[in-house]
């Protein structure tokens, strides 16, 4: 499972969007926001297996640049997502 994976390594296939990044999978999940992030990531792995999920609690700070292969789920105090995953 890729819940708490470390940091992936980044591709990006050239894109600078997530729109350019589907290859025929689903690239934002605005739908589970509000959800227990560990149900979240099962979403996700479920709608998108290219991905690497990242759970990290809301403020954490990373490295910013665009990867094709990498989702961040953002979590509050009662590990609910904050934020609205999306590739990125």
């Amino acid at each position: 499972m890729s819940m708490w994976a470390p940091y992936p390594p980044c591709h990006s296939d050239g894109c600078s969007d997530r729109e350019c990044c589907d290859h025929g999978y689903k690239v934002a999940w605005p739908e589970l926001v509000g959800m227990d992030a560990d149900e979240a990531a099962n979403v996700i792995e479920q709608e998108n297996p290219l991905v690497t999920i990242l759970i990290l609690p809301k403020g954490s700070i990373g490295i910013d640049n665009f990867c094709c292969n990498r989702v961040r789920i953002y979590f509050n105090i009662h590990k609910k997502v904050a934020v609205m995953p999306w590739v990125g």
